[in-house]
């Protein structure tokens, strides 16, 4: 019975092992993206004008789509954290309570992204159509147009572009509560560093001036992360190996 448990213990950790860096070997590349999208789709939307409609709504359009389409792509990757969480929990000590809260951050910060970005593809149609509208209204009533492209680009912020930016914020607030998740697992310090790096990354991007040190912070997050599991793997590897060593001894010394 011992001998199958400590199997298991060391399937569990390669499987962690496995899947964690093939997922966010994937996610830095992704995260890369995402930064390029949200630094070119927000300025080209705060900087849009009425009398600019025509020039840079076509750029506009064309950023706000790959910015959708990577938030529900990385959205997805982000489900990496609770599952780590999870097959970790046996090894960190991690309470009940705790583990559940984080599972819920993340899968509410998956759902904010996905769900942002199919809302980005969803009204971007109805935005361009209002806002070349309001272009053609400033020709005859510009005080008129002005108000009508004002609440065209209130209703996208608070219809789609609001839900985003609320998933970055609460990965932010998730990887903080991780990394205190695993405090007391004393092989998981690498791992704690990296979600905190992640942590600030996600805030920085939200402040958009300080996207670029955003940037750099989460790819030396991530970088820590794959460290840190591949030590998680390699203790939890030599602790059970040890254990079923022992084990095995033990049966053979009884049957003698």
């Amino acid at each position: 019975m011992k001998l199958m448990i400590y199997d298991r213990h060391i399937r569990t950790a390669r499987i962690l092992y496995t899947t964690t860096v093939i997922t966010v070997t994937f996610t830095i590349f992704v995260w890369l993206v995402v930064c390029g999208c949200y630094l070119d789709a927000f300025v080209l939307y705060v900087d849009l004008s009425l009398k600019e409609v025509p020039t840079v709504m076509p750029k506009l359009k064309e950023a706000l789509y790959m910015y959708a389409e990577v938030c529900i792509l990385y959205g997805l990757l982000q489900l990496i954290v609770p599952y780590s969480m999870y097959l970790m929990r046996k090894w960190s000590g991690i309470s009940r309570f705790l583990l559940t809260l984080i599972i819920l951050m993340f899968v509410v910060a998956s759902v904010l992204l996905i769900y942002g970005g199919l809302a980005i593809m969803e009204r971007l149609p109805e935005f361009e159509e209002k806002c070349m509208t309001a272009y053609e209204m400033s020709k005859r009533d510009p005080v008129g147009a002005e108000k009508f492209f004002k609440e065209a680009r209130d209703e996208f912020s608070a219809g789609a572009l609001r839900y985003t930016v609320w998933g970055f914020f609460v990965l932010f607030v998730g990887y903080i509560m991780a990394m205190w998740g695993l405090a007391d697992f004393a092989g998981a310090k690498n791992i704690c560093i990296g979600f905190l790096f992640i942590s600030i990354g996600h805030l920085f991007l939200l402040l958009l001036l300080t996207i670029l040190f955003g940037m750099l912070s989460s790819i030396i997050g991530y970088i820590q992360w794959l460290k840190g599991i591949g030590r998680v793997k390699n203790n939890v590897i030599k602790k059970y190996t040890r254990y079923i060593r022992e084990e095995l001894e033990m049966m053979k010394s009884l049957k003698h």
